[in-house]
């Protein structure tokens, strides 16, 4: 029987093999992988900040300091004078304004920075798969609806960065920028925080951290999962700033420890937390040859609903 199977085997092996070297089958084996990839990422999941960085072709312990060896020259983009009502180039005191008016006239909005969450929080693996599908069928639906929307706000960020694609930044958003900020907030680097992040926010997020870090306590903070990255809307603003609004959830814990002597001062080790975000994500065109950003920057970020876990 052993050598009747092994015979067999080798027979379909042999049979299947111009169908498997064939560029055809290679081409949908590839996108199946992709696909997959992207599946995994988008529902769960939260590599190292070594990993994430060697991936981006950084050091795992790039410091801004070191951005000028990274850097590569980028082209251009002058504001165009004669354009009138078109896009035009921005900084943060330009946005910033423009940005708060939307978010407290916006009813969306408003929803988005006071999401209540319901069946995402399932660890059921059937609730959890039915979620894939009832989210690509959503994409699809906010797609049609949101096209005209969409469309223009792709056409105003690829006028700041040309090679800006919104499957292939969504991507990045799920593994390295939306993890980066996290480990930022988490570990008290204030340093890093402060290159994603425009003035007003970084105030913001840094506060959570300013008043242990001021008492002599060290953050020994961790972010163990990250999970349901997704774009809620996409928007061009007054005054032709793009927006992107991400939402994800986390489960992380909050420990910040004494720094001579190592005991836990607040905060629990065994206790993880689970948490939903939002934050409103925009490019300028003075950073794109920052190699940690590449140009992103984080114009607003909310914290909402955690809770135990465990």
């Amino acid at each position: 029987i052993s050598e009747t199977g092994k015979a067999f085997a080798d027979s379909v092996d042999e049979s299947t093999k111009p169908l498997r070297d064939s560029q055809y089958f290679q081409n949908v084996k590839e996108s199946v992988e992709n696909v997959i990839q992207d599946t995994e990422s988008r529902y769960g999941g939260f590599t190292s900040r070594a990993a994430r960085r060697r991936a981006r072709g950084l050091d795992p312990n790039y410091s801004p300091k070191d951005a000028a060896k990274y850097m590569k020259p980028v082209a251009p983009v002058d504001e165009d004078v004669n354009a009138g009502e078109a896009m035009v180039l921005h900084k943060d005191s330009a946005w910033k304004e423009t940005w708060s008016k939307f978010k407290e006239s916006n009813p969306v909005v408003q929803g988005v920075f006071s999401m209540k969450k319901n069946y995402e929080d399932s660890e059921n693996v059937f609730v959890a798969w039915a979620r894939v599908v009832t989210d690509k069928i959503g994409d699809l639906w906010t797609s049609a609806l949101d096209e005209t929307e969409n469309a223009k706000t792709i056409r105003s960020l690829q006028m700041i960065n040309p090679e800006f694609k919104m499957d292939s930044f969504m991507k990045e958003a799920r593994e390295f920028i939306i993890p980066e900020i996290m480990d930022a907030v988490l570990t008290a680097d204030s340093e890093t925080l402060n290159e994603w992040c425009s003035e007003a926010t970084y105030n913001v997020l840094s506060a959570g951290f300013q008043a242990q870090i001021q008492q002599g306590l060290v953050s020994d903070c961790k972010i163990l999962e990250l999970r349901n990255v997704d774009l809620v809307s996409a928007k061009v603003l007054e005054n032709d700033v793009p927006v992107l609004i991400i939402s994800f959830q986390t489960q992380e814990v909050t420990v910040f420890r004494n720094r001579a002597t190592r005991e836990v001062v607040f905060g629990q080790e065994d206790s993880i937390e689970e948490c939903t975000y939002a934050c409103v994500i925009t490019l300028t065109p003075e950073t794109l040859s920052n190699p940690l950003t590449r140009g992103v920057r984080i114009m607003d970020m909310a914290k909402h609903n955690s809770r135990a876990y465990i």
